[in-house]
């Protein structure tokens, strides 16, 4: 990790839960954000943390919920809640299917506001005919 905080570009980022304390020592090449996890017997709502700790955490904690929306999503399509009977080529096809519309729909709101303009235009000339 170079001194801002900025990974190496071959270095892969684990958002990982307080659940995998620990798991830096299985991958480590990797850089891995954990939240902070509260300290046993202490008062307070935040457990002991200082203000940097909770702001760490809360700010991994956003990055970790919209990858948990994602895998939702993708678990939506229920290909992956029944044994395959495909070749493993195709399930690759069919998850990159999935994950595409996943993505499509993650960004939609992005896409339909940066083509408003043309949208727009299009609409137009669809009337004026």
């Amino acid at each position: 990790m170079s001194d801002d905080g900025t990974p190496e570009p071959d270095q892969p980022i684990l958002y990982v839960d307080k659940g995998y304390q620990g798991i830096s020592e299985y991958y480590p090449g990797a850089d891995t954000r954990q939240p902070a996890k509260r300290r046993r017997n202490s008062d307070g709502p935040a457990g002991g943390l200082s203000a940097e700790e909770l702001a760490r955490s809360k700010e991994i904690n956003g990055v970790r919920i919209i990858i948990e929306h994602a895998i939702g999503m993708i678990k939506r399509y229920r290909i992956t809640t029944r044994p395959y009977c495909g070749t493993p080529e195709e399930l690759n096809e069919e998850l990159n299917i999935i994950s595409g519309l996943v993505n499509l729909s993650l960004d939609w709101d992005r896409i339909k506001e940066e083509n408003r303009p043309l949208i727009r235009d299009l609409a137009e000339k669809r009337a004026s005919r």
